[in-house]
């Protein structure tokens, strides 16, 4: 580069001030082969999860021994799993060799000796994402603190200690799951079924300190230990001028055709969808890293299943304002007249990378 260029970048970097956040600095998506070692399989994501903590979410992907593993900072420092598919307690593992602000040493069951897997790794922050720990006292209006900044987008709770069907599933609010009152409604990420109206949230929206749950057992029993994950919804702080929006929590209607248009405000990368009105309709999960093929088969996981991953259907296309559902008459993605609820986060892309700063960044 020629040197007044490089001065030019370097000045409009300083009078930037603060440190630019761009999706690559909160979340990543891994894709690695096991080796069955105990301590040399590094995925360098460069998400600083040492400095901010955060969530690394593996799976295996082909084979249906290994779940939906989630470890996150807030337990045990990575060493306690859940498993999304499943309303099991957590258990003490492993998989987590060490953490950094430069990648993750895995290990255990997601390191099977040449076995293929994802790990999806979110950082706790502002306006995109954050991660709770509290415990229940069975008091309906309890209100529980949180640091994401916003209105949150999408909570995740789940029981940690409980090991019932009846009682420790995973509840989830989504704040497009109904077009007025989406406080009233909950639906479980370890199951098939419909939303339906309980006390989860005490029928009270969250705001951007907290969020309220009721007397259920599966987000406030007595004495019990909980989690919770938040997601932001469309809020513009990150890229080069603090002004980009990486994630997005919404709703479409399934029209039963191909060629089902969802607007975001950003290219994905990554995107759930779950069929809120149907039962027996799997929350299923693609990524650009693993495969979503432009007028192909798109490789698919499902959160509610411990099922290997699969390509044999065209779900969805990527454009550069969202995506386009290309299923008919789909239960999962696309049956007429049916409300889906999904989670999309950003390509990384120029507009939505932090700015140049250094000339080793260009």
């Amino acid at each position: 580069m020629d040197p007044s260029s490089l001065k030019i970048l370097q000045g409009a970097a300083g009078a930037a001030g603060a440190e630019k956040i761009g999706v690559e600095d909160v979340f990543k998506t891994y894709v690695y082969k096991g080796n069955g070692n105990t301590s040399t399989q590094v995925l360098n994501t460069k998400i600083p999860l040492s400095t901010y903590g955060g969530l690394i979410w593996t799976k295996g992907r082909d084979q249906a021994t290994n779940g939906h593993y989630l470890f996150d900072s807030e337990r045990s420092s990575y060493g306690k799993r859940l498993i999304s598919s499943s309303y099991g307690s957590e258990s003490t593992e492993t998989d987590i060799n060490a953490v950094s602000d430069t990648g993750i040493t895995i290990t255990s069951h997601s390191n099977n000796n040449n076995d293929k897997y994802v790990a999806w790794t979110f950082r706790k922050a502002e306006k995109f994402f954050d991660i709770v720990t509290y415990t229940g006292n069975g008091t309906a209006g309890r209100q529980i603190s949180h640091n994401l900044g916003c209105v949150p987008g999408v909570m995740i709770v789940k029981a940690r200690d409980i090991n019932s069907s009846s009682y420790a599933n995973w509840s989830v609010y989504h704040r497009s799951i109904d077009s007025s009152s989406p406080e009233n409604y909950v639906i479980k990420l370890n199951t098939t079924d419909s939303r339906y109206t309980d006390n989860d949230w005490n029928d009270t929206a969250p705001s951007s300190t907290h969020f309220t749950v009721g007397s259920a057992w599966e987000t406030n029993k007595n004495g019990e230990n909980y989690i919770c994950y938040l997601f932001a919804h469309e809020e513009a702080e990150f890229g080069p001028n603090s002004d980009q929006k990486i994630i997005s929590c919404g709703s479409y209607e399934g029209t039963g055709s191909a060629g089902l248009s969802v607007t975001l405000p950003f290219e994905p990368q990554y995107v759930w969808i779950k069929n809120a009105d149907r039962n027996s309709t799997n929350w299923v999960l693609f990524d650009s890293m693993r495969k979503i093929v432009d007028g192909g088969d798109d490789a698919v996981l499902k959160l509610n299943s411990n099922n290997s991953e699969s390509a044999s259907i065209n779900y969805i296309d990527l454009t550069p304002t969202g995506f386009t559902v290309q299923t008919t008459s789909h239960d999962d993605t696309n049956q007429n007249g049916d409300t889906y609820i999904y989670i999309a986060i950003a390509a990384e892309t120029g507009k939505t990378m932090k700015a140049i700063e250094t000339g080793s960044d260009v």
